[in-house]
């Protein structure tokens, strides 16, 4: 679909006080170098036209879970899914990541172990839905695991390390100030998986650790199968967030929601000489790994490096060009691309947030305006 022209997307300039809004939402002190690395000094105005596009290709999609020929077709890509098939429970902030083109919404990837959406929510320029989003809150925790808890428990590979450990402190204070858990955790992966026997009663557990399937992770994998209490649930990244999933996802979806689908297969013997002749229409990318992390574009790729990842469990996906929009304070001296997320619950999206930037999506950094942006739906 052609990008229509009264679909009006731009940038403009915001005053948010993010650090006292942070404050007083999450009881957390934001570094002001943390607000100046990671969030934008932009807000981004988009038709809602595009809103409502993804809220309806995520209902298609999350319906997919009814949808037995999709299943058994994820079952014979992928048999480790079938350890946790049982399990179809909302996931705790997952999203659509979309690139928006001029030729309308392209969906990059569905994840998972979606960030910022503490920050996404103070983002969010109309402030009555702001607090509609802090008070639904807490009812996406009780709706995403089988059974009550009194004890929930943050947990990722050295947390304390991670670029975004503030949120989950925040995400601690929030929940217990809300009375949603009488105790908030945070715990080092390796650590909880080897005192998991010593919990007494049920206890909650929000993983943010990238071993998606938790095969590192023999008793917290156990008990998620049998308990069905870890969030966001493997059964969602099996059957959803596998990057080679997105092929799959569209060949049993109407044929109308094709065009927001990539040209995506797995670089094999097979085909890799025709991809190295189109590689400058493509991305590779680890099926098995996640943000930015050894994904390599295909104009820039060497020969010796394209020809290591030949049967190395990458993924081939066509390059989506997102629309550049101007500054809206330096005009055409600079110019900014952006991408879209869009945060799920179950079958509904229920916020978002752009991500605007220079270069490289990663490379957030204070010395631009980049970062994370809230959008105004138009």
């Amino acid at each position: 679909m052609k990008l229509k022209s009264n679909l009006h997307t731009s940038l403009y300039p915001v005053k948010s006080d993010i650090l006292n809004n942070f404050n007083q939402a999450y009881n957390y002190d934001l570094s002001t170098e943390t607000i100046d690395v990671l969030f934008s000094k932009f807000g981004l105005k988009c038709s809602s036209h595009y809103f409502k596009e993804a809220a309806l290709l995520q209902k298609h999609i999350y319906g997919l879970r009814q949808n037995e020929p999709y299943l058994q077709a994820c079952h014979s890509h992928d048999s480790q899914v079938l350890d946790f098939k049982d399990n179809f429970l909302p996931s705790l902030f997952s999203s659509l990541d979309f690139h928006l083109t001029e030729n309308g919404l392209k969906l990059i990837e569905i994840n998972t172990n979606a960030s910022a959406f503490l920050g996404a929510i103070l983002l969010e320029p109309n402030l009555p839905k702001q607090t509609q989003l802090l008070e639904e809150l807490p009812t996406h925790f009780k709706k995403s695991f089988a059974q009550g808890a009194d004890h929930l428990i943050i947990t990722d590979d050295q947390p304390e390390a991670q670029k975004m450990f503030f949120e989950f402190e925040a995400l601690k204070n929030f929940l217990l100030n809300t009375k949603t858990y009488s105790k908030v955790s945070i715990m080092d992966t390796k650590e909880l998986n080897d005192s998991l026997s010593s919990f007494n009663s049920p206890i909650h557990i929000y993983n943010r650790n990238c071993d998606f399937y938790l095969d590192s992770f023999p008793a917290l994998r156990a008990y998620c199968i049998e308990k069905k209490m870890v969030s966001p649930h493997p059964a969602a990244y099996g059957y959803f967030a596998q990057k080679d999933r997105l092929p799959l996802i569209k060949e049993h979806l109407p044929e109308k929601f094709h065009s927001y689908f990539l040209s995506a297969e797995e670089l094999t013997s097979s085909n890799a000489e025709d991809y190295w002749t189109k590689r400058k229409k493509y991305f590779f990318k680890p099926l098995d790994s996640y943000g930015s992390k050894s994904v390599y574009s295909g104009s820039s790729i060497s020969k010796t490096k394209f020809q290591t990842l030949i049967d190395q469990n990458i993924l081939a996906q066509e390059l989506a060009k997102p629309l550049k929009l101007v500054d809206p304070i330096e005009s055409e001296a600079k110019q900014w691309k952006f991408d879209l997320r869009l945060y799920t619950f179950g079958p509904d999206i229920f916020h978002s947030i752009a991500r605007v930037y220079r270069g490289q999506l990663t490379q957030f950094s204070s010395s631009d305006k980049g970062g994370f942006s809230g959008i105004d739906w138009t």
